[in-house]
């Protein structure tokens, strides 16, 4: 269950909002409303990314499909982090005719600034998605741009489905602990405020692999006991 880069090794999509999340969470302006509550920003600076675009199949039906975007910590645009190093993701959204469960799934991780080409941290996977749990169950979260508030459920840590994941087999040798942390997001009050875009228009096109460990295994996972992965 990784993600798919230029014909190297990919990284681990290690958070997932489950499918049993309300549904005004569950779509493009929604998930930034919520992310933004949880101390994220938009990933592109002035209209342009500095990361390169992955890809992942999440065993809907769809296929290998480029990131629905990606987010940085901060506020705004994720100009900082960008050129500072911090925590960032890219996600999709689960949502082919054999899952269509509209569950995200997401690539968490701590990198190093622009000028180290954005390399990993050490252990940079694992830190990511720890950030990033910890800031979205850390009580009732508030998008400063809408008012939507939301409340954050851990679920549980998935260990199937990075199982047999090694870090020879992730991109930069960084190892993981191996758990998908499992959240459930309910909103709790609407706000009234303006909702800003969750567009990120710098994606462009590369060339993709097929990876050691496709997120086939996802879709057999849901079909089966949907309710085990609360997806």
């Amino acid at each position: 269950m990784t993600t798919i880069l230029n014909n190297t090794d990919g990284e681990p999509l290690n958070v997932i909002i489950s499918g049993n999340s309300d549904k005004a969470v569950l779509s493009e302006d929604g998930f930034a409303s919520y992310y933004r509550s949880i101390g994220f920003a938009v990933g592109s600076c002035g209209g342009l990314s500095l990361n390169d675009v992955q890809k992942a199949n999440l065993g809907d039906g769809n296929g290998v499909v480029n990131q629905t975007g990606i987010a940085r910590e901060g506020q705004g645009e994720g100009c900082n982090e960008s050129f500072k190093g911090g925590n960032h993701f890219r996600y999709w959204f689960q949502n082919g005719t054999k899952a269509a469960t509209n569950a995200v799934f997401i690539a968490a991780s701590v990198e190093m600034p622009i000028k180290q080409n954005h390399m990993i941290v050490k252990n940079g996977y694992d830190l990511g998605r720890n950030q990033l749990v910890g800031n979205a169950t850390q009580g009732t979260t508030t998008d400063s741009d809408t008012g939507n508030q939301f409340q954050t459920t851990s679920v549980k840590n998935d260990t199937s489905l990075l199982s047999g994941i090694s870090s020879s087999d992730l991109n930069h040798n960084i190892g993981t602990d191996g758990k998908v942390a499992i959240l459930q997001v309910k909103m709790v009050k609407k706000g009234s405020g303006s909702t800003s875009s969750s567009k990120d228009n710098s994606q462009a096109g590369f060339a993709s692999y097929i990876p050691r460990a496709p997120v086939m295994a996802v879709a057999a996972i849901v079909a089966l006991a949907p309710m085990t992965l609360v997806l």
